[in-house]
């Protein structure tokens, strides 16, 4: 008598078409997990450096419209004095950092270049950082470039931001 072969199971191509199956699905959807992934990190990185150029940019220019004047002092500084006769100087030191001193006291960082979240400030352009023009009203140009100061981050967590601004003194006219 002939015995009737009823075993139910999967056969070896089954096996290996859902193995297949399952490891191009893992291939595919850890590949866009990344990618969304570096996508964030990329723009946490650029809001962060923003982030400090609008705090620096908005303070200069507060200052700077509500002056009575404006001279460029030693490499890469701006001296401005106030309507209280007080003069606030900003400069950019050889570590990339932007600064910024009241009267006869000392330098407090206005950005800071330590990792991380650290951003480098250079001047845009190869140009000098602060520029006055010396007609009447007096207008002062800022050139800046904030940058990510990790030196060994990949492309992902690069980028920088360029400002680029023009105000005009209103104590003199």
């Amino acid at each position: 008598m002939k015995q009737a072969n009823n075993q139910k199971g999967f056969t070896l191509i089954e096996m290996l078409l859902v193995v297949l199956l399952l490891a191009l699905t893992v291939g595919l959807t850890s590949d866009m997990l990344l990618s969304l992934i570096r996508s964030n990190t990329k723009t946490q990185v650029i809001n962060e450096i923003e982030q400090q150029a609008n705090f620096v940019t908005l303070k200069l220019e507060k200052e700077l419209r509500d002056s009575m004047d404006a001279s460029t002092g030693a490499q890469n500084s701006l001296v401005i004095t106030l309507r209280s006769n007080s003069q606030v100087t900003y400069q950019l030191n050889e570590s990339n950092v932007l600064q910024r001193q009241v009267g006869a006291g000392g330098f407090v960082n206005l950005t800071s270049s330590s990792s991380p979240g650290g951003v480098k400030v250079t001047c845009a352009d190869a140009s000098p950082c602060f520029d006055v023009t010396a007609t009447n009203p007096k207008t002062v140009v800022t050139r800046l470039l904030f940058e990510q100061a990790q030196v060994d981050a990949g492309p992902t967590y690069r980028g920088d931001v360029k400002i680029e601004s023009t105000i005009t003194i209103r104590g003199d006219y």
